[in-house]
């Protein structure tokens, strides 16, 4: 049996339910008038937007046509194929978002300097970008393994198990990037889906040094979604920077 792309995406709100970190992201985008969520993927964040009234523009962006077109079940939201990379955008938002994580999918220098350049060129003077990471310190990658198993059931009404194996981690001076696997399984184990990704760690001072050569100031950076500050033990490290 497999477990297609679209099956997958649709259990992703189910492994991902609403939580402060989606309440944090809902509360600056329904302040703000014009907002591009970058890694949008099923577009949580951007319905409930709706949902609550904001009658600016919500535009969702995502490389996955599989999150999208969950995201697209609502029509109200612009919603675009792409990165933060490739899109085009000039001046056109006051407020960016990049949720869940996203930016860890940044690998490279030159990936993180070229987005973070295209989302200064999307952003109007004095507009902001609000994005979280895990913060390396606390080495959260560390309890991705079968004992932290899932099981769910999904929108067909199948239990599966969710099961994460670390296959490779990097931890030097400067760079940690975190490899694994993610498996979809019944629960007696009848492997149904294996994907594989790959994130990169950055610190706080490495956030705030790709910024700032963009043409950001950064405001603030919280170390959890009460508002802690960032610490070696801190899960997070969110940040928010302001066009200048």
């Amino acid at each position: 049996m497999d477990y297609t792309d679209q099956q997958a995406a649709d259990l992703y709100e189910i492994l991902n339910p609403w939580d402060a970190s989606d309440q944090f992201y809902l509360d600056r985008v329904v302040g703000a008038d014009d907002v591009l969520d970058i890694g949008c993927g099923t577009g949580a964040v951007l319905h409930a937007a709706v949902e609550q009234g904001h009658r600016g523009r919500l535009v969702g962006l995502d490389p996955d046509p599989f999150a999208l077109a969950v995201a697209r079940r609502d029509d109200r939201v612009e919603w675009r194929d792409g990165t933060a990379a490739t899109m085009t955008s000039d001046a056109e938002f006051d407020l960016i978002t990049m949720g869940g994580n996203a930016f860890q999918c940044l690998m490279t220098d030159g990936e993180i300097t070229a987005s973070v350049r295209s989302m200064r060129r999307a952003l109007r003077t004095g507009g902001r970008v609000v994005f979280d990471s895990r913060n390396p310190e606390a080495r959260r990658w560390e309890s991705w393994t079968p004992a932290h198993a899932t099981e769910v059931t999904d929108p067909a009404g199948l239990l599966v198990r969710v099961v994460h194996d670390l296959t490779e981690v990097i931890d030097e001076p400067g760079r940690t990037t975190v490899s694994f696997s993610e498996s979809i399984t019944t629960p007696d184990g009848e492997l149904l889906r294996r994907d594989h990704a790959t994130v990169r760690f950055l610190s706080a001072a490495q956030i705030t040094a790709a910024l700032t050569g963009a043409g950001f100031t950064v405001d603030e950076q919280l170390g959890d979604w009460t508002g802690a500050a960032v610490s070696p033990a801190a899960p997070s490290i969110i940040t928010t920077a302001t066009a200048i």
